[in-house]
């Protein structure tokens, strides 16, 4: 980066708005200030999708996740993961060598890679439990968590440590004002707003796809700037 000149700012985007004079270029607020550009472009990934079928008491929300890097060290707990595709079954392989781990699928068809769900067979740590249906989550004894469950031959109750939802994920815009994101096709039609990667590939999330793009929306800037020069 340095022999690029490029300057690399490890700073937490929290706004991102247009320029209200100009009307030609963007604003961008961090904790650290306001930094002004003429480009930008988003490549900030995706979020987890929060659970939006039940609701989840307070008194719990301590122990619920949607990403398990805050408790990828836990051993000796139980985990139950709500999900089908690829992150559950992924999150369960991670966990489950150490871990009981509970995997509730809502319907009887995953949307894994048959290879992660091949592999979650093999380990005696996971269990699998289809047309399951989470409907209500509330606070144990022992302050874990006491999961209610719809399932074909009833009601049924499961314990746990945590639970996580892996039940698909979302483009990570909280931070875009409400005037770009009002704006974003005359923005990217102007050439001034690009998107790469999983922001907007949907379930194209592959590090190849990702990476040819970023290429592709750099070599776009660097035509856009080289004819303005001329200009």
């Amino acid at each position: 980066m340095e022999a690029l000149s490029i300057n690399v700012l490890l700073e937490e985007v929290l706004r991102l708005d247009l320029e209200d004079k100009t009307k030609k270029g963007f604003i961008i607020e961090t904790a650290a200030g306001l930094y002004r550009s003429s480009m930008t472009v988003i490549t900030t990934g995706t979020k987890p999708k929060k659970a939006a079928s039940i609701t989840i008491p307070d008194n719990v929300k301590g122990n619920i996740y949607y990403e398990i890097l805050p408790i990828i060290a836990t051993r000796r707990k139980t985990i139950i993961i709500a999900g089908g595709g690829d992150a559950a079954f992924d999150y369960a392989l991670n966990l489950g060598r150490y871990n009981e781990v509970i995997i509730l699928n809502r319907t009887d068809r995953t949307r894994c890679l048959p290879l992660l769900r091949e592999r979650a067979s093999l380990l005696k740590n996971i269990t699998y439990h289809e047309n399951t249906l989470i409907s209500g989550v509330t606070q144990s004894p022992d302050h874990g968590l006491h999961i209610t469950c719809l399932m074909p031959g009833g009601v049924a109750a499961f314990s746990a440590d945590y639970l996580i939802f892996a039940v698909g994920r979302e483009p990570q815009l909280d931070f875009l004002a409400e005037k770009v994101k009002n704006s974003i096709p005359p923005l990217k039609e102007k050439g001034i707003l690009y998107f790469a990667g999983d922001v907007h590939n949907g379930d194209f999330r592959q590090t190849s796809i990702a990476t040819g793009e970023g290429i592709m929306t750099a070599m776009k800037i660097q035509r856009i700037m080289k004819e303005a020069q001329k200009g």
